[in-house]
């Protein structure tokens, strides 16, 4: 499969935000998704997309905290520019989770309201 973001062997997917926003849209409706913000905590409290988890990527229990989540659930998973995301995202696939999405540019590029 060609991915135009370089490494074709990631277990997770890319996502822009506009897609983010059509998928949650969709997603509603069954409720077996979160989204998963990997920033800071004083990152999130400055503003977070409405009914995201925190989960920072720079707590050392990042690693035990994502054991918690549900497997089968889908994870949209963001931080401030899609960096940290993409990290975060490898980490949870090496978890076992399968539905992953690491949203691109974050909430550099978000254009929806915030918490």
């Amino acid at each position: 499969m060609f991915n135009l973001f370089g490494n074709t062997t990631e277990k997770f997917q890319h996502i822009f935000c506009e897609e983010l926003q059509n998928l949650i849209s969709d997603d509603q409706k069954s409720g077996n998704y979160e989204i998963i913000d990997c920033r800071t905590p004083g990152e999130y409290h400055s503003g977070h997309i409405p009914g995201a988890k925190l989960i920072d990527l720079m707590d050392p229990a990042f690693r035990e905290r994502i054991e918690t989540l549900d497997k089968s659930k889908t994870y949209y998973v963001y931080c401030r520019s899609g960096s940290r995301s993409m990290t975060a995202c490898r980490l949870m696939a090496d978890a076992g989770m399968e539905d992953l999405h690491n949203v691109k540019f974050g909430l550099m590029g978000w254009q929806g309201p915030l918490e």
